[in-house]
């Protein structure tokens, strides 16, 4: 069985990962990670831990060693490169933009998100998610426009 080895945090430090573990409104994933760092500083093992929390060891080993490195922070935010990588850059993300409030697509008044993914070759849902990142909804006239029937 091993024990971790916790740096003893300030009582600053301690307070708050008492008062992040046991609040309503902190996110149940800080709150377990600080209830991970103090079951460890109790003297308690990986596996015990684990146990107790219905993790595995490896995490509760992981975040105690990101407390022991990093303090709060280490446990307040997640290692950079997590996560799904964006397929397209900033520039095609620009051009959906730009063409979306710039141009008009032949025979329509306004792009739809399918028309627009044609256009450009990408996927409707991208077309999609960089509306909804931007604001835009081509499909609400902001102009008055008069019925001719």
């Amino acid at each position: 069985m091993r024990i971790p080895r916790t740096a003893s945090p300030s009582n600053e430090d301690l307070q708050w990962l008492r008062k992040q573990a046991s609040s309503a409104v902190t996110s149940e994933r800080l709150a377990e990670r600080c209830r991970i760092v103090l079951l460890a500083l109790e003297g308690q093992s990986y596996l015990q831990i684990a146990d107790a929390l219905s993790i595995t060891r490896q995490k509760a080993s992981r975040w105690c060693g990101r407390f022991n490195d990093a303090g709060r922070a280490g446990l307040e935010f997640d290692a950079p490169g997590r996560g799904r990588k964006p397929v397209y850059g900033a520039e095609m993300e620009a051009l959906i933009v730009e063409k979306t409030l710039r141009s008009r697509p032949p025979a329509a008044t306004q792009w739809s998100q399918r028309s627009l993914a044609k256009a450009l070759d990408v996927s409707d849902s991208t077309v999609g998610r960089v509306w909804r990142a931007h604001g835009l909804k081509p499909h609400l006239v902001r102009t008055f426009g008069s019925s001719l029937f």
